[in-house]
């Protein structure tokens, strides 16, 4: 059987106790893989204690940690660092490849025996070079799921790209200077086992009430971190100006689960607490609650005022059967249809184009019903069954 290694960018463990969105992945491609077992996965990853416990239970993959730097690797890294962006700005290349956490991926990888090497993005991606002493290019796939502009370096390291969207792939080909570069783009799935769950009317009605919602309210549930890119203080000021039935739930954190917090999300918690019969913020949620926050809402915007790589919140909205709001951003349109979402562009009238759509769908049950349909129905393209097969037949 094919061994696949699976090279995380180091920040975080697998099984992702932490989050992570590349460690989510990985994860999900190893939970999905000891059901089907048409591989096996060299897993690389930083170490955590409660993530080697949960590795335990994986027959069909292998995980492999890396514990912290020394103060030595730590120092030798940012020399590198260093020197190559000097390099980039007067040469366009990258020629100094130490990481130790990189080493140690290239070591296991080797000794595992693996054919084929898959980085889950990467903090300096010229530490993959050091990878060309064992494999071809042909050999090593750049999973990205983030915006990523290749140099010279790179791109002869990597043969192959594996991208989130279309919008994600354009932009790495439009510096990439590899001739005989494959590219592939796959959208990603999520669990649907989790997200496709339908949550019982009682359960719906004990949430909302525990976030002073009635039953007659129309709830807006925007997920993910909670910063100015996300768009998250023009989503509060359209809910301020929307009908009085119309509330908001704020579910997200700074970021993943940290406790960290800015003066950004500051002002987002002081807003909510001045209007807190319109708008409630939960902090951070762990990726296995989340499925029941969505349900108990009737809508979902996503609000980005940047380019989103891809659309994995939408697809949990879909899964969950909402209606959706969103952005022109990034990738987030390759994910949805018309029947599903109203997509809407940036600008200075985004706050009252938000408005005005939140007013319609909470006094049109029947659209509302509609869109639910329609988002259950555009879900099915999302699972990870298919998320899995399709993520094998690239790189096998």
């Amino acid at each position: 059987m094919k061994k696949i290694a699976l090279i995380t960018p180091g920040i975080f463990p697998v099984p992702s106790v932490l989050g992570g969105a590349m460690e989510k992945h990985f994860e999900d491609l190893a939970r999905r893989n000891e059901m089907c077992q048409r591989t096996h996965f060299v897993i690389v990853s930083r170490w955590h204690r409660e993530a080697e416990h949960y590795a335990e239970a994986f027959e069909h993959s292998t995980f492999h940690y890396v514990k912290d730097d020394t103060i030595f690797h730590k120092n030798a890294f940012f020399i590198c660092r260093l020197l190559n962006k000097l390099f980039r700005i007067l040469f366009k290349t990258e020629p100094f490849s130490y990481s130790h956490y990189y080493r140690c991926a290239l070591s296991y990888a080797v000794q595992e025996g693996c054919e084929t090497v898959v980085f889950g993005g990467g903090r300096w991606n010229a530490c993959f070079a050091s990878f060309l002493k064992n494999y071809t290019p042909e050999q090593l796939f750049l999973y990205i799921n983030g915006n990523l502009f290749p140099t010279d370096t790179l791109s002869r390291t990597i043969g192959n790209i594996i991208t989130v969207s279309a919008f994600i792939e354009k932009e790495y080909l439009s510096t990439c200077s590899n001739p005989a570069l494959h590219h592939h783009v796959l959208y990603t799935g999520i669990n649907e086992e989790v997200f496709g769950q339908i949550l019982q009317l009682e359960r719906r009605r004990e949430l909302r009430a525990k976030f002073g919602f009635c039953e007659n309210d129309f709830v807006v549930v925007f997920c993910g971190r909670v910063s100015s890119e996300k768009g998250v203080l023009e989503l509060m000021r359209s809910i301020l100006a929307a009908n009085g039935n119309v509330k908001l739930l704020i579910v997200g954190s700074h970021q993943y689960g940290s406790t960290a917090t800015s003066s950004y999300v500051a002002e987002v918690e002081k807003l909510a607490t001045e209007h807190n019969e319109k708008i409630q913020f939960t902090g951070y949620i762990k990726n296995q609650d989340l499925w029941e926050l969505y349900q108990s809402a009737d809508c979902q915007a996503v609000p980005s005022l940047w380019d989103e790589p891809s659309g994995t919140v939408v697809v949990e909205g879909l899964w969950s059967g909402l209606p959706l709001v969103v952005t022109n951003s990034g990738g987030i349109p390759e994910y949805l249809n018309e029947q599903c979402a109203f997509i809407l562009e940036r600008g200075d009238s985004l706050v009252s184009n938000m408005t005005a759509i939140f007013n319609k769908l909470s006094q049109d049950g029947a659209l509302c019903q509609r869109m639910s349909i329609a988002s259950r129905k555009q879900a099915s393209q999302f699972s990870m069954e298919k998320y899995y097969d399709n993520f094998l037949d690239i790189v096998l």
